[in-house]
């Protein structure tokens, strides 16, 4: 994609955002990683009015397997406050789950996190639709009590919900302190107990499921059935968590 594509992608993003004139927001990158994607932003930023900056971090030494959690920001105090002080944050080194991404939050700061390539943000950019569907997934699942699994090649498995909070994502944040990730499109949460009444394994549910799986979620006030394909955690691109995720794309509520 050309840059002037990719800042035309970026300002519709940074306009979901609520972005306006007057905010500040930081681009963080490290190293000599998406430096596009700092040139893209800043300069939707600017279109804006927003006062844009970038940081960029060093880049990190190879130590390794990649963790979750671990960023180069845990050892650069001043630039976590740095990022406190601003009204949002664009992650583009993937900060999830790390110590200093809740500090930043905790502040009121914003966070967008965008490490997917600039084609596939294009391909998936937010919509006043999507946040609407997501939104009212998030309620619905919020309510639910317990979800169960089925297919025709046996999987009949049953999550216990509610002890985990619903976490909406709809590819675009403008409330403080709020995370999102773009792309997305989805509620998910954790099931606390599996009860299983097949004869497959979880494994060989999350094979099914992709196929011809049916779920029914039940809430407290009534029922409603989601259909085929309903879990996405295996098919979000750079996903890597084994909590349970519900696409609202190909959901229809019965």
């Amino acid at each position: 994609m050309d840059q002037f594509s990719f800042t035309e992608i970026c300002l519709h993003q940074l306009k979901m955002s609520g972005v306006h004139e007057g905010e500040k927001l930081i681009v963080l990158t490290q190293g000599n990683e998406r430096l596009d994607y700092a040139d893209a932003f800043m300069a939707a930023g600017m279109r804006l009015g927003a006062k844009m900056y970038h940081m960029r971090l060093p880049p990190v030494p190879p130590a390794g397997a990649w963790a979750v959690g671990q960023t180069g920001l845990a050892a650069m105090p001043d630039a976590v406050e740095a990022l406190k002080a601003a009204d949002m944050l664009i992650d583009c080194i993937f900060l999830l789950f790390s110590p200093e991404q809740m500090a930043i939050q905790a502040a009121g700061t914003r966070i967008l996190t965008a490490v997917e390539p600039p084609e596939l943000l294009a391909r998936m950019l937010p919509t006043k639709e999507l946040r609407e569907r997501v939104e009212f997934a998030g309620e619905l699942l919020s309510k639910a009590k317990v979800m169960r699994i089925t297919s025709p090649h046996g999987t009949d498995v049953t999550y216990k919900l509610n002890t985990y909070p619903a976490i909406t994502e709809y590819a675009c944040t403008d409330e403080p302190g709020r995370w999102d990730h773009w792309p997305s499109g989805f509620v998910f949460t954790g099931g606390e107990t599996m009860v299983s009444t097949g004869q497959s394994s979880l494994l060989r549910a999350i094979s099914c499921y992709r196929r011809t799986s049916t779920c029914a979620t039940r809430s407290s006030i009534r029922s409603k059935t989601v259909g085929s394909p309903t879990f996405a955690a295996a098919s979000m691109p750079s996903w890597s968590s084994p909590t349970w995720m519900v696409s609202t794309t190909p959901v229809a509520w019965a």
